[in-house]
């Protein structure tokens, strides 16, 4: 379906070279709505979002990288009878559906439904390459246990793969066997690091920093030695390079002047009304390349000594 040499990620702070952003609907998204004062407040924000994804585009551009945008879906229309409330798990975030781990392109819980949008992207790859297979076997594993667990967050971290997950069935374990054996067949030498942390999110800008709205004892463990700075709102941090970030959650004062403490400069790319349009779509952006493909442990040295110590 895919080249796998398409993808390479392997931690979100090196170089970015090639982005995937989403593609909002048209305003006839919304043609099943007649009276105008109810179609109109919701066209405005569908164009403000869109406006929205057009700025990152151009930011990202400015700097280097190459954008690459999803096909729209011009089929689907609002449907009003639909639930406005969206649990926040289920907002469109970054790679909530796609993610690339190392160099494999993923799907978290029914991403396989947009597998056709890749092939419009990547027309010369070669059908019956392995990609797939790592695709499927993954999005098997989590359609076992769908209902039972959900996934919040993806992430790449050089040795170490990181998940986090939740879930009202603590007898419902048999699928960690499994999804252990699918990181060792297609990331080999990659440590699965499993969280079961309720409504935590994760960033990490560099190396040795952590940015969360969770003061967990089970972070400070897996990451010994690193500065874990928490914040109650949530923040999405799309790094461009090592001393560059875009901040496409809601400015954030206090955020903005501790990224400048650590030598990086934030430039506020905000997506604003994301979780309206999830029906439509399920994620915002998805890096697919970066710079560098060495596999490095970034969170032990040699003898497993912590890489890291508080300051």
């Amino acid at each position: 379906m895919v080249n796998q040499n398409e993808f390479n990620v392997w931690n979100h702070w090196d170089p970015l070279k090639t982005v995937m952003l989403a593609t909002l609907p048209s305003a006839d998204y919304f043609a099943n709505i007649r009276l105008f004062r109810n179609q109109q407040p919701l066209v405005d924000m569908l164009q403000q979002t869109a406006d929205d994804l057009d700025n990152l585009h151009n930011t990202l551009e400015e700097h280097g990288v190459h954008v690459k945008r999803q096909q729209p879906n011009t089929d689907k229309r609002f449907d009003p009878s639909s639930i406005p409330y969206i649990d926040k798990h289920l907002q469109p975030r970054p790679n909530h559906n796609f993610m690339v781990l190392g160099n494999n392109m993923c799907s978290n819980h029914d991403g396989y439904r947009l597998m056709a949008q890749w092939d419009e992207h990547f027309p010369d790859a070669d059908k019956l390459s392995t990609q797939p297979l790592a695709w499927f076997e993954l999005t098997k594993i989590l359609a076992s246990i769908q209902h039972k667990v959900k996934f919040t967050q993806w992430m790449m971290l050089g040795k170490h793969l990181i998940a986090n997950y939740t879930t009202n069935d603590k007898q419902y374990k048999h699928w960690i066997f499994d999804l252990r054996q699918w990181v060792s067949k297609w990331i080999p030498n990659v440590r699965l690091q499993l969280f079961n942390i309720d409504n935590m999110w994760l960033t990490i800008c560099r190396p040795g920093y952590i940015i969360t709205n969770v003061s967990d004892d089970k972070l400070k463990k897996a990451f010994p030695g690193w500065k874990i700075w928490t914040m109650k709102e949530h923040v999405d941090i799309l790094m461009i390079d090592n001393n560059t970030a875009c901040v496409t959650s809601k400015y954030d004062k206090e955020l903005f002047k501790y990224l400048h403490q650590l030598d990086i400069l934030p430039i506020h790319t905000p997506l604003r009304h994301t979780e309206r349009w999830h029906t439509n779509l399920h994620w915002m952006y998805t890096e697919l390349e970066r710079v560098g493909t060495t596999v490095v442990d970034y969170i032990y040295g040699r003898n497993g000594i912590p890489r890291f110590t508080l300051v």
